[in-house]
């Protein structure tokens, strides 16, 4: 179809077939004297959709039968344009159950509402960049878009969005210390029975045991015991 735009341009020469907008293709022959004109149809009923000329009669030899009936002479059925996402979008969205950590972008997109004639600034002034055209140039048009309308975008965003920060977190204060306090008296455990390991390393049963096997199970709990402890300070500066 767009070949078929491209040789009635060249040839000067009138062509009628159906469009859509927006499309960029409507600014394209603009201004060379053979440029898009809308043409006006009556609207569209139950008795035009049904007498509409077939797929096989547009194509007949005669003109009468490609006019088909007078009955079938109307503009088309109107549509809406439906929003494609990705289907794992709302299901990871809902997923999350608690309403404070649930993220906003499944909302935004769905209540996101672009008219015609923004579309038709976009898809302009992606043509009209030419320098990448199936590349970076339909991004520069969109991000180009946002700049200029990121007031009308924020009106978008849903309602209790942006959160504020909780300074008091969901740690509390009591069980961080307590936490803090726990690791403290373990680790003092822990150096004594280390203490006592090394006072009777001598003994049959640790000589039997081997001491360098005990040292190394008693460094992995004190590892234990400081990653419990840094895991409770970063936790409660983090929220």
């Amino acid at each position: 179809m767009i070949e078929i735009w491209k040789a009635a341009n060249a040839t000067s020469s009138d062509t009628l077939m159906w469009w859509w907008q927006p499309e960029a293709m409507l600014d394209k022959f603009k201004g060379s004297g053979w440029g898009f004109q809308h043409i006006t149809l009556p609207t569209v009923t139950d008795v035009c959709f049904k007498n509409r000329v077939s797929g096989t009669d547009r194509c007949d030899e005669d003109p009468a039968v490609r006019r088909g009936d007078p009955l079938g002479a109307c503009d088309d059925e109107a549509h809406a344009l439906l929003k494609i996402m990705s289907s794992n979008l709302p299901e990871r969205t809902l997923l999350e159950k608690n309403q404070a950590k649930r993220s906003p972008g499944y909302p935004f997109v769905r209540s996101l509402k672009i008219t015609d004639l923004e579309m038709q600034h976009i898809l302009n002034t992606w043509t009209d960049t030419g320098v990448d055209t199936y590349g970076n140039d339909a991004r520069e048009a969109v991000c180009s878009w946002v700049v200029d309308n990121i007031e009308q975008l924020l009106e978008f965003i849903p309602m209790s969005h942006p959160r504020k920060k909780d300074q008091q977190g969901s740690f509390k204060t009591g069980f961080v210390y307590f936490a803090l306090a726990f690791a403290a008296v373990a680790l003092l455990c822990l150096i004594a029975v280390a203490g006592l390991v090394h006072k009777f390393r001598q003994r049959k049963v640790f000589v039997y045991a081997q001491v360098i096997f005990v040292n190394i199970i008693l460094f992995g709990f004190m590892l234990i015991i400081i990653g419990g402890a840094l895991y409770a300070i970063v936790s409660s500066v983090r929220e």
